[in-house]
């Protein structure tokens, strides 16, 4: 059980996620979903960064909370109610890091936060809707005098344009399986493609990487990338599901918001009951979304026996339920809802490509049942 004090630190960073998210973020929506990046998400990155949002994965001696889940998926969610593609950078960077803490590259993180003054140098660029063992992977990297030269492309980058270096899996030579390598995507021999216009989450920037014999340094032991990524997915599994719970809620408070001011036939589209009902179901998702996030959050941060399990079980909840939820919340604005002016068909569109964290869902919930069944 957590103690008092780590509570009241949960609260004060919840509250502090808040106000920045709405003093920061909430007055330029509109500009923050174009591509490219508005001066004003920018400015919103800097604050992000210099109130070390992003080192929340660290260990304490460098501004972070020694690698906890709980404080990450805090501020993904308070940010994500607001606007997702903020929390998609920082899931993404945490992800990185994530994989590089599997892999006992303590030291290398340590030196990439003692170097880095800006977001740019701080971030790490990775595929975040790629999974290894799904995709038909287009980048081998093969030994050369003691070091690694990858070549082939990366797709769906995410951070791409915006980072430093990448973190990237590559087939190996040997074995058919795959490494990690951490690649400058500053130096000659990677191109990089336009900007991706995705569905969602567009003020998180994603571009492919083409290689041509690039240097890239290998993470950890070789043949161990799946170990690494397995390990590092199901804990970050609940960031995931964080992203998409701060959708639901902010579906549910606009359409909350709308439907106590709007008036159809005389009285307040509130009092109606078919719209009452889609509101019961929306509240309905929200709760047993914190719920489920709660219990998963625990369960990681104190290695309970079946971590994994409640892992993913809120994940593939959650992520789901938010495509649901932010489609209910277009209904409850009516035609309003079709519109970008409320700012929930975005959140339709970024609850769905949220779904796509990791790969694609059905290997999550099979996953899932080897972890109940121990397959």
């Amino acid at each position: 059980m957590a103690n008092k004090n780590d509570n009241k630190e949960y609260q004060m960073l919840a509250s502090s996620v808040r106000e920045f998210a709405q003093k920061e973020l909430a007055p330029h929506l509109g500009d923050n979903d174009h591509w490219p990046l508005s001066d004003f998400f920018v400015a919103a990155l800097d604050k992000a960064f210099a109130l070390d949002f992003f080192h929340v994965m660290l260990p304490e001696e460098l501004n972070g909370w020694g690698g906890k889940i709980k404080p990450l998926c805090l501020i993904l969610k308070n940010i994500a109610e607001v606007d997702a593609s903020l929390s998609a950078i920082l899931l993404t960077n945490a992800v990185a890091q994530e994989i590089l803490h599997q892999a006992d590259a303590g030291d290398l993180l340590r030196s990439i936060a003692g170097e880095s003054q800006k977001p740019g140098e701080f971030f790490t660029a990775y595929p975040l809707l790629t999974h290894p063992d799904e995709d038909d992977m287009l980048l081998q990297a093969f030994p050369q005098n003691g070091h690694f030269v990858l070549t082939g492309q990366a797709e769906y980058v995410a951070l791409g344009p915006m980072a430093k270096r990448a973190l990237l899996p590559a087939k190996t030579a040997t074995g058919g399986g795959f490494d990690f390598f951490l690649v400058d995507i500053t130096q000659a021999g990677i191109k990089m493609g336009e900007p991706i216009l995705s569905m969602g989450l567009h003020a998180c920037p994603a571009a492919d990487l083409m290689l041509d014999g690039a240097e890239g340094r290998l993470i950890g032991k070789p043949g161990e990338g799946p170990h690494y990524f397995n390990r590092a997915m199901t804990r970050m599994l609940p960031a995931a599901a964080a992203v998409s719970c701060g959708l639901i809620q902010g579906s549910l408070k606009e359409a909350l918001q709308y439907s106590r001011k709007r008036k159809q036939g005389g009285r307040r589209i509130l009092d109606w009951s078919e719209l009452r009902l889609i509101l019961a179901d929306m509240a309905l998702s929200a709760k047993t979304a914190e719920i489920l996030l709660a219990q998963a959050l625990h369960a990681v941060d104190v290695g309970d026996a079946k971590w994994a399990e409640d892992a993913y079980t809120a994940a593939i909840y959650i992520l789901e339920a938010a495509c649901e939820v932010t489609s209910n919340g277009i209904q409850a604005l009516g035609g309003y809802g079709y519109t970008k002016h409320h700012f929930q068909e975005r959140r339709f569109r970024d609850a769905q490509h949220l779904s796509s964290v990791f790969g694609s869902a059905i290997p999550r919930r099979l996953n899932f049942v080897r972890q109940c069944l121990n397959w």
